[in-house]
């Protein structure tokens, strides 16, 4: 039976693949999925998660090597703690439910949710905007964009300093937002699309420039900051060392777009996510309250959210096995009136007809049944079959030992 499943690379457990995964783009992963037959699902890519959520049997999982894969109960928990933010580099981060509801948003305008996809992530919206408001775990800086600001700021300064951020995305705007309120001297916004470059320097309200003159506005700019999807090292040392002393390279990038330097330079710096990690681990430290609040009210909503989720399931099944058996009752009309415009006897064609429609109705769900049988339970295999015996025409079967005789 179909199982809802999530196939998880994140910084935590796959450190070491989840940049080249991340690197091989949406389509890749859509294609991967499609080519297992799985086309109802929804694709969650940040900077520190990719994570594939489908609803279906995975038995192949050829091409998800070094991956996390959760099922049923699991998935749903590992869904509602990362819309709540516990599973986040940065506890309680906001961000994480904006990315939530786009990746649920355009798979939805893709056809490709349905309805327990629909549901599950419906409710881990919920569920994370809740956490938010009943406790204090988003509180103070919990960005990575913001927490790295603040470090700069303590270590560096930023008031009348020129600053230089690489990257157009969400990341480098928010950067620009935080870094903004500081007074630096000048902000500008480098990148490698021209509109979009363009879009982002009128959102901060600063200057704009090319990609192509990078180096040229590293060396006149004071504090560098990069946050791009590019897989490439960016700025390497040569260029740091080049641009000049009195430098700050703050790179939030995924994967690292500034090289990491080996031994300190005289008047530079470079502070990278890994730079981060302590802060983010005190802020960790600090909520545990929190974070303790926040999994309760995940743990309290699992058990009611998998009863509707089999509803929902069972709901489904019930529909088709009714869609099955209104294409067999076509059928069985159509070879009805076939017999009897050969000649066939009306009585015998009728008898053939509900014989056959019992059949071919009854087959799939005899074969299941039997399985049952073979595999459950005696006790609550036994519960089924008074309650199933009852509803057909109130009358109870004999004991599961006659069942498992005849």
């Amino acid at each position: 039976m179909a199982q809802f499943t999530v196939v998880s690379w994140n910084y935590r457990d796959t450190p070491g693949v989840l940049d080249s995964n991340i690197s091989l783009g949406y389509s890749y992963w859509e294609e991967a999925l499609k080519s297992r037959g799985i086309k109802k699902y929804v694709i969650l890519v940040t900077c520190n998660r990719l994570e594939l959520y489908f609803y279906w049997n995975l038995t192949d999982t050829s091409g998800f090597q070094n991956s996390v894969i959760k099922r049923d109960e699991d998935a749903v928990r590992h869904l509602f703690r990362v819309a709540s933010g516990l599973e986040s580099m940065s506890v309680g981060e906001n961000d994480i439910l904006r990315q939530i509801k786009e990746s649920y948003e355009t798979a939805l305008e893709r056809g490709h949710v349905n309805k327990p996809l629909s549901a599950i992530f419906r409710k881990s919206l919920s569920i994370g905007k809740r956490v938010r408001e009943r406790t204090s775990i988003s509180k103070g800086k919990t960005s990575i964009p913001s927490i790295a600001i603040e470090k700069l700021k303590s270590k560096f300064g930023i008031e009348g300093k020129k600053v230089l951020i690489i990257g157009t995305g969400r990341m480098a705007i928010s950067l620009g937002k935080y870094i903004g309120k500081e007074n630096p001297a000048s902000i500008t916004v480098c990148g490698r699309n021209p509109e979009k470059t363009m879009e982002a320097a009128t959102i901060l309200n600063c200057k704009f420039a090319s990609l192509r003159n990078m180096k040229e506005e590293i060396k006149e700019n004071d504090i560098i900051l990069t946050a791009t999807t590019s897989s490439e090292i960016l700025i390497k040392r040569e260029d740091m060392i080049w641009a000049g002393r009195d430098k700050f390279f703050v790179d939030i990038s995924k994967p690292d777009n500034i090289e990491n330097l080996t031994e300190s330079i005289e008047g530079i710096h470079v502070m990278n996510i890994g730079s981060l990690e302590n802060v983010m681990e005190m802020n960790r430290s600090m909520k545990k309250k929190e974070i303790l609040a926040a999994g309760n009210m995940v743990e309290e909503e699992i058990e009611k959210t998998m009863k509707k989720f089999k509803e929902i399931e069972y709901d489904d099944l019930i529909a088709h096995m009714y869609r099955y058996s209104r294409l067999k009752q076509k059928e069985e009309v159509e070879e009805f009136k076939r017999e009897i415009s050969k000649g066939t006897d009306i009585d015998s064609a009728i008898y053939a007809m509900a014989n056959s429609l019992s059949k071919k109705v009854l087959s799939p769900y005899t074969a299941a049944f039997r399985k049952m049988i073979e595999t459950s339970d005696p006790k609550e295999l036994n519960r089924f079959l008074s309650e199933l015996k009852t509803a057909i025409h109130g009358e109870e079967f004999g004991e599961i030992d006659d069942i498992m005789n005849t």
